[in-house]
């Protein structure tokens, strides 16, 4: 990722075509996305803040993400349980980028308001691959509270998404993660010898009760009146 790297320039003098924030890497090894599904959640410092009344995150507000050192203007899509969010508040949210960034299961974002000059939510990417499905979908939610219940285990991500698609191809899941080959092998293996998953060729193939699973980690989230 490229924040404070100065970019050379052409020989004939034109911009190499480098930005700010952009990410070098092979094309195989990523995939652009201007959708992600996030887990949301606004400070209550902001209740006491010096703002009299703080900025209401309201459905359909146009805001900034910022991942990393880049941002994109983002709109803020809210699932059909609330119409904002809070100071104090979480919940599951979608952002509809105004351009593809390379973003991966996990990653940290701000969100700040149009003019960039206060910060008003943050969190973290539950689903960077979002948008063929109405964030409302019963399957839709339960997936991504499955993730947003488990923040920091990669092992749990792959159960989730491999149960939300039934059958997934190894090459599209590691396009989403964070993990090195190596390590999502050893997660996959992990998740085989669980009798999660079982493999077929370069597919993933869900064993039954993992969707209930998930299902039952929806119920516990909402349960817990984080959702």
């Amino acid at each position: 990722n490229l924040s404070h790297i100065e970019l050379a320039h052409r020989k004939d003098g034109a911009d190499a075509g480098l930005r700010r924030g952009d990410v070098i890497t092979l094309p195989e090894a990523v995939r652009l996305t201007d959708c992600v599904d996030v887990w949301l959640e606004r400070s209550p410092r902001l209740k006491a803040s010096q703002y009299a009344r703080p900025v209401a995150l309201r459905h359909g507000l146009n805001l900034r993400a910022h991942w990393l050192s880049t941002s994109a203007e983002a709109r803020l899509i809210l699932d059909s349980r609330r119409d904002r969010v809070e100071p104090g508040e979480a919940c599951l949210a979608r952002l509809k980028l105004s351009r593809p960034l390379c973003i991966l299961t996990g990653d940290r974002f701000i969100l700040r308001d149009s003019s960039q000059s206060t910060t008003l939510a943050g969190g973290w990417i539950l689903d960077p691959c979002a948008g063929r499905e109405s964030l409302r979908a019963p399957a839709v939610q339960a997936f991504l509270a499955s993730r947003a219940e488990n923040p920091d285990a990669p092992n749990a991500w792959i159960a989730a998404r491999v149960a939300k698609e039934s059958t997934i191809d190894r090459a599209d899941l590691a396009l989403e993660t964070p993990l090195s080959d190596d390590a999502l092998q050893r997660a996959l293996d992990a998740l085989h010898g669980a009798g999660v998953l079982r493999f077929l060729g370069r597919a993933l193939i869900a064993e039954a009760g993992l969707a209930d699973r998930v299902l039952e980690a929806m119920a516990r989230l909402v349960d817990s009146g984080h959702a």
